[in-house]
């Protein structure tokens, strides 16, 4: 091998296409719902009114052959609260905030019509741009690096977006486009838009930044890749769109993108085009844990395969993240380029062309939330796809295909501590700040465990059987999910969790046995412990061995804490981990938390240690 690797970019599959101009337009507005008001559906027969007004709301419309009534809610109660508060009662069907509806946004450029991608009426395969520019058409503050070839920065439908960039190939200011894939990517993601020319990007507003890491043979080098990184998240860029790949572990490459993402940017890259599982065939860079790695779907919402571009497909696996369109995409091409139809717009197929979706939809969401950091971006895009395969995240299409319409409208809320999530729904996407890690999956194979920096409240973060980042006790982490509960306790589900900084192992809470495994409300605990939640709390308690199980011990403090299991003292959850002898006296450190045995539905409290020298014995 030679001293610099190379990696190529797939060619694109050039189809033609005709075109007609559609010149429907109207202005954008951003909003969701009706502050002060809810809409609730009362089951049949349930006196609405009285109900509405036990719970000081008052009745603005009714809509009784639908038992649903809007609801203006007294002063000092948010919609969420009050949602959640109607969604307890019995008699609700459900309560929901009074969302705003608009018309769709079509955008009057020439060849709107043929980008299936944005809007298609057939099936809605698309990612539902018109809707999304209802909410957001994006913001001139954001910035999208198009690592790549360079891009034609005098194209009618590009002038005015293009930044000065960086040659990383001969160290100038030189990025105009002498391939042309840079000028096609940088089209989708966002290219002039309501401009009466061309095409529409996904971003209406957001800047480009050209930065050249390949030739005019469609090839690069490894280091110039990663110094072209670098400079973008150097030089602002919130968004580093990366449609190029190899199957060459890349290392400087990847030292790149760990430190754009440490920066704060989000780094979107092409899954690859051979329809390879990355279990034999790992695509880089879209294989590193920073990159959200992008496959491409068709018109009937399937992945790419050799049916669609006559070879390969798109690539899948584990680290696969999310589908866009990638079939028959229109978009910019250099005036220079020999193009079918003698106008500088080309049409391709490849994750090469569904990786700038991706990109623009980051700008919109940036747009909307500027504030949000890159993890809160990157999990709203997940969490918010359309499942087209199997449930969940699955090896071929990711968490689905993106839609920009759920992305901006969806509730994604930012929660400064783990105990305000105590009246959040389940179901809800959630964002925690960043908070030390009290027992990590090298302590959980399938979980680990946060908590408040003021030790009132923590929450059990749940992988499953695949953890893809490994936290270790005293890391602290951002960590974005869904509200859910796991074993019947409460818990964020299908995390997206940030890059673990090494910090000070977390002191524990001294607590007497009875106030074990207690919470209140949403928490599901079974005592009323103490602080808002203690269960998932890192806690120390003590006392004397009662008895000895294959993979737990009792132990009693003088509480003589009686779960009907017929034990005296609290349950030890030990699993692996060596018992001490039953009459001994110990200290143990671990999670407070629950079980509910099989069968029943009584929850027992339960404290489960991290690792063996979180049981000492007291010397008698």
């Amino acid at each position: 091998m030679s001293k610099t690797r190379l990696f190529a970019i797939r060619a694109l599959l050039i189809l033609c296409v005709g075109a007609y101009p559609l010149a429907l337009s109207a202005a954008p507005r951003i909003g969701s719902y009706k502050a002060g008001e809810i809409l609730v559906r009362f089951e049949p027969g349930a006196p609405a009114r009285g109900i509405a007004a036990s719970a000081h709301t008052t009745v603005r419309k009714a809509v009784p052959q639908i038992d649903t009534y809007c609801l203006r809610l007294p002063p000092g109660l948010s919609v969420p609260e009050a949602i959640e508060k109607f969604s307890r009662n019995p008699n609700v069907i459900f309560a929901s905030a009074n969302h705003t509806i608009y018309l769709a946004v079509f955008p009057n450029d020439d060849w709107f019509d043929f980008q299936w991608g944005l809007y298609n009426t057939d099936g809605r395969c698309d990612i539902h741009a018109p809707e999304a520019w209802d909410l957001q058409t994006g913001s001139a503050n954001t910035i999208i690096a198009i690592v790549d070839t360079g891009i034609e920065s005098t194209h009618l439908d590009l002038y005015g977006k293009v930044l000065q960039g960086y040659n990383a190939i001969d160290g100038t200011t030189n990025t105009e486009d002498d391939h042309m894939h840079g000028t096609y990517v940088a089209g989708i993601a966002a290219a002039q838009t309501n401009n009466y020319e061309g095409v529409a990007g996904v971003d209406w507003n957001a800047r480009l930044m050209p930065v050249k890491v390949i030739d005019a043979s469609g090839a690069g080098e490894e280091i110039d890749a990663a110094e072209g990184v670098v400079w973008a998240a150097d030089h602002g860029a919130k968004i580093i769109n990366l449609s190029v790949g190899t199957y060459l572990d890349v290392p400087a490459f990847e030292a790149s993108i760990d430190y754009a993402w440490e920066a704060g940017a989000v780094v979107v890259c092409a899954s690859g085009n051979d329809g390879l599982d990355d279990a034999s065939y790992p695509h880089y860079p879209s294989y590193y844990s920073s990159a959200i790695s992008v496959g491409a779907s068709n018109e009937y919402d399937e992945r790419c395969t050799d049916l669609d571009w006559g070879e390969g497909g798109s690539n899948y696996g584990d680290t696969l993240d999310v589908m866009a369109p990638g079939n028959w995409i229109f978009s910019t091409a250099p005036t220079w380029y020999d193009t079918l139809f003698g106008v500088p717009y080309e049409l391709g197929s490849g994750t090469s062309a569904a990786t700038p979706f991706v990109s623009g939809l980051a700008g919109l969401i940036w747009a909307s939330h500027p504030g949000w950091t890159n993890l809160q971006v990157r999990n709203q895009i997940e969490q918010t796809c359309d499942d087209i395969d199997a449930p969940g995240k699955d090896r071929y299409t990711g968490w689905g295909r993106i839609n920009a319409y759920r992305a901006l409208s969806e509730a994604f809320e930012v929660y400064p501590t783990i105990r305000s999530l105590r009246a959040v729904p389940n179901g809800t996407i959630v964002s925690l700040p960043e908070r030390p890690v009290t027992a990590g999956t090298t302590d959980f194979t399938d979980r680990f465990y946060v908590e408040d920096p003021d030790r009132t409240a923590g929450i059990m973060v749940y992988y499953g059987p695949t953890v893809t980042t490994p936290t270790s006790i005293g890391n602290n982490v951002q960590v974005s999910g869904t509200l859910s509960l796991v074993e019947g306790k409460r818990a964020i589900t299908n995390p997206t969790v940030s890059t673990p900084i090494p910090g000070s192992a977390p002191k524990a809470l001294a607590m007497v046995n009875k106030s074990l495994g207690g919470a209140i409300d949403s928490y599901e605990g079974v005592t009323s412990g103490i602080g808002l939640a203690n269960t998932g709390l890192l806690v120390r308690s003590w006392g004397r061995v009662t008895a000895v199980g294959w993979n737990y011990f009792y132990m009693d403090d003088g509480s003589a804490v009686k779960d009907g299991s017929g034990l005296i003292g609290s349950k030890v959850y030990t699993g692996s981990l060596t018992r001490p002898a039953a009459r001994s006296y110990v200290i143990v450190t671990g999670i407070s938390t629950f079980e509910i045995p099989y069968g029943t539905t009584i929850r027992i409290p339960v404290l489960r240690p991290r690792q063996q020298s979180d049981i000492l014995p007291i010397p008698e």
